[in-house]
């Protein structure tokens, strides 16, 4: 006999069936069950009080709003992204319109490369030996020769001990290029002695210094700009030549500069020369300051002779005359003289 609340296994086989487990219902977060105050009847909810009918609406109204919301996140964020890909890809092509029309620009056009040291050398431009600023060993400076619309590239080194630098390429727009402009202190700091600058810049007009009164003291130049390929100059000419004008002190910068700066105001006076290309011939003997050495000035100086320009008969000349004179208002006038076979 079997005792109470035992179970005899032996009497009816023991079948383990398999229990199917729903995940999607186990994943689906639970409904509260309806409370005490409200029943099912066919499907409808069944309320006590209206104050249950608004709480049930409030939900159901607070879950759509939660279900618009993150459709419209999920909207919002899709347009963002394909906006931010049109915006992109509309760059990528303009950046690749630029490239395109930079490098057809450059094609058409050259790059004229120079490598300039300026530095302080003793001159004799009038016959009287100075003290002046050259560029690679010569004043008037080297003349850039170029065509309109090419890119002129100098390599500038200080080689003043104790100046900064800085030239003006005069009468260039600088259009993109305001740092090459060197207007000291407006457009650009001046290069500082024995430091290097690299200027770059579309050509067009001349150059010259523009740091103190170095100018005066020899530092310019002329940049020559013809018309570009395929195109007619308005000008025809079987020889092209460039003359600069410039008065000539010999004083040094630093004594004209005490003068103009000083209380009361001292004029620096008429110039001792008027130079043609940095060149013509001083009258040494009338000179009257105190010793002063015998070498100093030196009429007999081949260097120091006027400049001469021989023209063949029958042929045009193009004469591009420039003024960088500092306190002279200069007339230019060209002699006729007829030499004998």
């Amino acid at each position: 006999s079997m005792k109470q609340n035992e179970i005899d296994f032996t009497a009816s086989p023991m079948v383990v069936k398999p229990i199917p487990l729903d995940f999607d219902a186990m994943s689906t977060p639970r409904k509260d069950k309806p409370s005490s105050n409200s029943t099912r009847n066919g499907g409808k909810e069944e309320f006590d009080s209206p104050s249950q009918v608004k709480k049930y609406k409030s939900g159901i109204l607070q879950q759509s709003r939660s279900g618009c919301a993150k459709f419209s996140e999920k909207v919002t964020g899709e347009l963002r992204v394909w906006v931010m890909r049109k915006v992109l890809f509309r760059l990528l092509c303009l950046c690749l319109f630029i490239s395109i029309l930079t490098v057809s620009t450059v094609e058409a056009s050259k790059i004229c490369r120079y490598k300039w040291a300026v530095k302080y050398e003793y001159k004799a431009q009038d016959c009287f030996k100075k003290l002046v600023i050259t560029i690679n060993g010569k004043t008037p400076g080297p003349s850039i020769l170029a065509q309109q619309g090419d890119t002129v590239i100098v390599e500038l080194k200080n080689g003043l001990l104790t100046e900064k630098v800085a030239i003006h390429w005069h009468g260039i727009r600088q259009i993109g290029t305001p740092w090459s402009d060197r207007t000291e202190g407006l457009t650009q700091c001046p290069i500082t002695p024995r430091d290097t600058f690299v200027y770059q810049f579309v050509v067009d007009r001349l150059y010259h210094a523009h740091y103190g009164m170095q100018r005066e003291a020899g530092l310019y130049g002329f940049i020559r700009a013809s018309v570009p390929d395929g195109v007619t100059d308005p000008f025809l000419s079987n020889y092209d030549r460039s003359i600069i004008l410039n008065d000539w002190y010999h004083k040094t910068p630093f004594e004209q500069a005490t003068r103009l700066s000083s209380i009361p105001f001292q004029i620096v006076g008429e110039p001792q020369s008027l130079l043609i290309q940095g060149k013509v011939k001083f009258n040494c003997p009338g000179l009257t300051y105190p010793s002063l050495e015998p070498d100093v000035c030196n009429a007999t100086l081949p260097k120091c002779s006027p400049y001469l320009l021989i023209v063949i008969p029958g042929k045009t000349y193009r004469l591009r005359i420039a003024s960088l004179t500092s306190l002279s208002a200069l007339n230019f006038e060209i002699e006729l003289t007829f030499i004998a076979p």
